[in-house]
């Protein structure tokens, strides 16, 4: 069995995390998904020889290589290695011994409490925020409303305005046909001045059609 047929049957399709770190070993790629459907591309990649593994690379090394590497994230843990200072290294200590609890768990539970205290800020935050945002638009509908009265008092206004001088157009009108009607009755068309007689006839004749336009 070549070194691929056997990686191809040591590799589990099922176990994510090897297939993420099997596929770095061959890829060279750091940051991949540990959730993408890795195992595909590795065994694509063992039928190819397109890929970057070590060429004195043997099965065994590959099983140490990967046993190390899993003892890392076993049981939902990571192991991890970093720096502090003295003073938090002694405060860490004490809150420790308090807590009654593991170095390590101290940080979790420092972490997992300023975590949540940073959510909740958020939270909090963007319901601040959207309250805002609904003030300031009743603020700006309370803004435009008189605006709006205002605005439709003005039509009224301009309209009432408008009917009054049609009113007055119209009775002017009927005024005018009302004098024009006596003089055409009285065969009188070339004369442009009522008698006193014709005017009283005129504006009886006004009244009356005013009546029945009201």
């Amino acid at each position: 069995m070549t070194l691929k047929e056997e990686l191809n049957s040591w590799l589990n399709r099922d176990d994510k995390l090897q297939c993420k770190w099997f596929l770095q070993r061959l890829t060279g790629e750091r940051n991949i998904d540990i959730d993408a459907p890795n195992y595909d591309r590795c065994v694509q990649l063992l039928t190819s020889d397109s890929n970057n593994s070590d060429q004195n690379m043997t099965i065994e090394k590959i099983r140490r290589s990967w046993s190390s590497y899993k003892g890392k994230y076993r049981d939902g843990v990571i192991s991890c290695s970093f720096v502090i200072d003295i003073e938090a290294y002694n405060e860490l200590t004490s809150l420790a011994k308090k807590l009654k609890v593991t170095k390590n768990k101290a940080i979790e539970l420092i972490i997992h409490k300023q975590y949540s205290k940073e959510v909740n800020a958020k939270i909090r935050r963007e319901k601040r925020e959207a309250e805002q945002k609904r003030e300031n638009n009743i603020n700006l509908d309370n803004f435009f409303r008189p605006l709006e009265y205002k605005k439709k008092m003005k039509e009224a206004t301009e309209l009432k305005e408008e009917n009054t001088k049609l009113i007055q157009d119209r009775n002017k009108l009927i005024y005018n046909i009302s004098q024009l009607t006596v003089l055409l009755n009285n065969e009188d068309v070339l004369s442009t001045d009522l008698t006193e007689e014709q005017k009283k006839t005129a504006k009886k004749m006004y009244l009356l059609l005013l009546e029945k336009e009201t």
